[in-house]
């Protein structure tokens, strides 16, 4: 998720970049920099006791959710999707 933050900041900020297919959208997906594609729109569960979620992008890649959000003395961040 990280690379392909890189290639989304880069392209929001004029930067040049190498791609085989262009960052498209305003909102593009962070697993394959494509925006406005349905199998890209992240659904959300959440329940008393955790929040899950849902994304069909080919490219995506599994996180765990729970120790993300909890964060740690290393890494303090907390660099989840929240519900709106």
């Amino acid at each position: 998720r990280s690379h392909m933050g890189g290639h989304i900041l880069r392209t929001a900020w004029g930067v040049p970049d190498n791609l085989t297919t262009a960052i498209s959208g305003p909102l593009p997906c962070g697993f394959c920099g494509c925006s406005g594609v349905t199998e890209c729109a992240v659904t959300f569960k959440e329940s008393r006791r955790s929040v899950s979620w849902e994304l069909q992008c080919p490219h995506k890649e599994n996180f765990q959710y729970g120790s993300t959000d909890k964060g740690s003395d290393n890494c303090p961040c907390h660099n989840v999707p929240i519900i709106c």
